[in-house]
C-alpha cells in the first residue's frame, strides 16, 4: 500500500512566466542560427511560418463572435480560447513540414537553451533561482506550457542548480516524435498514447488535471495546488474552483488582467493573500517569484 504525505503542489507555465519574455522567437532564433552551422538553411521557411500563422490569426479574430469587447462572462473567454486550437495545430503542422528542427535531438535542444540564457537572450524572472529552504520536501512542483520543446525549457531551468520549487517532477510539453534523432515532427506532451499538440487553454487544463492524478498515485496528498500563468492559455488553469491562481505580471496589468477585469473576476496582489471561502473567487498577481515566496501563499505550516 503506497503511503501518503501531505503535500503543496506548484504548477508553473514556462514562457512569460518562469521567463521574463516570450522564448518562442529566441528558440527559433536558436534553431535557425544551428541548422545555418550545418550547412542548412531555414530563414524561407521560418519567415513562411510566420506569416501563415499571422494570416490565420487576424482572420480567425475578425470573424469570430462575440468579439473581445463583448465577451464578458468567463465561459464566454473559455470558448474563445479553446477555439484557437485549429489556427495552433496548423502552425505546429508548418513547423513539422517545414524540417526546421530535423536533426536536432532533445540533447541539442537542452544546449541550444543553455546556450540562449548564457547569451542573455533568455531572462529568468527574479527569485526563480533561489533555494527552497528545508520546506522543499513538502512541495512537489511541474512546469506546464504550450512550448515547441520539452528539452529546450529543461535545458533552460538546468543552467542553475537550485531554484525555490525544488527537482520539478514533471516537465510538460510538446516534443518530438523521434527525440534521440530529432525527425523534426512535432507532437504533444506524453500524457497518455495520443500525443496531441497541447496549444490551447483545454489542452493545458486537462494535462493540469493529469499531472495531479499522477502526484496522487504516486501517494502525495496535494492540500493545495496552485497554478502560476501569465496568458490565456493559462485561464482555464488560474480559474479552475480547485486550484489557487497567480497571474505573472510585472506591473499589475497586461492582456489577462484586463481580461480578468471584463469578465469580472477579481485579482488582488498576492501579499493579501488569504484562505478562500467557499464559492468566492478570487485570483492572486505576483511581480515575480520574491513576492511568491514573500507571501502567505508559500507555505510552512503543514
Amino acid at each position: 500500500m503506497t503511503s501518503t504525505t501531505t503535500k503543496q503542489g506548484f504548477i508553473l507555465d514556462f514562457d512569460n512566466t518562469i521567463t521574463t519574455k516570450d522564448t518562442i522567437s529566441t528558440l527559433f532564433s536558436q534553431v535557425l542560427q544551428y541548422q545555418k552551422s550545418q550547412g542548412r538553411g531555414y530563414s524561407k521557411a521560418y519567415d513562411d511560418i510566420i506569416s501563415g500563422y499571422t494570416t490565420d490569426y487576424a482572420a480567425h479574430i475578425e470573424n469570430y463572435r462575440p468579439r473581445k469587447e463583448n465577451r464578458r462572462t468567463l465561459k464566454e473567454e473559455i470558448a474563445f480560447q479553446r477555439s484557437l486550437k485549429d489556427v495552433e495545430s496548423k502552425s505546429f503542422e508548418r513547423v513539422s513540414k517545414s524540417g526546421m528542427f530535423k536533426g536536432i535531438s532533445d540533447e541539442i535542444w537542452k544546449t541550444l537553451g543553455r546556450q540562449a540564457v548564457a547569451t542573455g537572450e533568455i531572462e529568468v524572472r527574479s527569485g526563480f533561482w533561489k533555494s527552497g529552504g528545508d520546506q522543499m520536501p513538502k512541495r512537489t512542483s511541474a512546469i506546464l506550457s504550450v512550448n515547441f520543446s520539452r528539452a529546450f525549457i529543461e535545458g533552460v531551468i538546468s543552467v542553475h542548480p537550485e531554484n525555490c520549487f525544488g527537482d520539478f517532477d514533471s516537465i510538460v510539453s510538446n516534443g518530438q516524435l523521434d527525440s534521440a534523432e530529432g525527425n523534426g515532427v512535432v507532437i504533444g506532451p506524453k500524457l497518455d498514447d495520443s500525443r496531441n499538440i497541447m496549444a490551447t487553454s483545454d489542452g493545458k487544463w486537462n494535462a493540469m488535471n493529469k499531472i495531479r492524478q499522477k502526484w496522487q498515485d504516486q501517494g502525495d496528498a496535494i492540500m493545495e495546488l496552485i497554478y502560476v500563468g501569465d496568458s490565456g492559455t493559462d485561464i482555464e488553469c488560474l480559474t479552475d474552483s480547485s486550484v489557487i491562481g497567480v497571474i505573472m505580471t510585472p506591473d499589475g496589468g497586461g492582456s489577462l488582467m484586463d481580461t480578468m477585469n471584463r469578465v469580472g473576476i477579481e485579482v488582488v496582489h498576492i501579499s493579501s493573500f488569504k484562505e478562500r471561502q467557499e464559492m468566492e473567487r478570487i485570483l492572486y498577481w505576483a511581480r515575480d517569484f520574491v513576492e511568491i515566496i514573500e507571501s502567505p501563499i508559500y507555505r510552512s505550516d503543514y
